[in-house]
C-alpha cells in the first residue's frame, strides 16, 4: 500500500468514528483533557484493529490474485453498503454515548473499531505484510486522534456539524481506496 492508499483508508476510517464523537459530546459535553483520552483511546484502539484485520486478512489470503481481489472487493462492498444507509438517512441517528462514564469510553472504540477491523481484513487480501502496513497504521492512528479531537472541541462547541455530509465524503474516500487498491 502506498502512502496515497494509506491516506485514502484512514480518511475513510477515522470520519465516521470523527461523526460518532461529535454526536456524543454535542449531547453531553467533556473537559477538553478528556476529549484527549477520547481521543487517545479511540485512536490507538483503530491501530491496534487495523493492524489486526491486515494480519489476519494475510494470514487469510488464497495467494491466488483474481480470488484475493474478490474477496477485498466483496469485503469493502459489505462495508461499502453497511455505511451508505445513514449518509442517505435525511436524519442522522443520534450516538449519545455519555464519554464521561469509563465504561463508554471502552465501548466507544469497539463501536468505530468494526469498520477498521473489516477495511483492514479486506486489505489485507492485497497487501504484502512488508511494504505500508505500519505506514497505513501511524497514519490511521495520527489521522484519527487528531479528527476525533477536533470531533471534540466541536461538540464542546456545538458548531455547525452535518454528520450525512462527513459520512458521504468517507464513503467517497472509501471507494476510491478500493478502486486504487484493487485495480492497481
Amino acid at each position: 500500500m502506498s502512502f496515497l492508499d494509506s491516506f485514502l483508508l484512514a480518511v475513510a476510517l477515522a470520519l465516521p468514528a470523527m461523526t460518532v464523537v461529535y454526536g456524543s459530546v454535542s449531547h453531553v459535553p467533556v473537559r477538553p483533557v478528556r476529549g484527549l483520552a477520547v481521543a487517545t483511546v479511540v485512536a490507538t484502539c483503530a491501530a491496534l484493529l487495523l493492524w489486526l484485520g491486515l494480519w489476519l486478512g494475510h494470514a487469510l489470503r488464497f495467494d491466488l490474485p483474481e480470488v484475493d481481489r474478490m474477496v477485498f472487493l466483496g469485503v469493502v462492498g459489505v462495508l461499502f453498503l453497511k455505511t451508505l444507509p445513514s449518509a442517505l438517512r435525511r436524519t442522522p441517528p443520534s450516538h449519545p454515548y455519555d464519554l464521561s462514564v469509563r465504561r463508554n469510553l471502552a465501548l466507544l472504540p469497539l463501536a468505530t473499531g468494526v469498520n477498521v477491523l473489516l477495511a483492514g481484513l479486506g486489505a489485507g487480501f492485497l497487501c504484502d505484510m512488508e511494504h505500508g502496513v505500519w505506514t497505513s497504521v501511524v497514519v490511521l492512528a495520527v489521522l484519527s486522534w487528531l479528527l476525533i479531537y477536533l470531533a471534540v472541541m466541536l461538540g464542546r462547541q456545538k458548531k455547525a456539524f452535518h454528520v450525512r455530509r462527513w459520512t458521504l465524503i468517507a464513503l467517497l474516500f472509501l471507494l476510491v481506496f478500493a478502486v486504487r487498491l484493487a485495480f492497481n
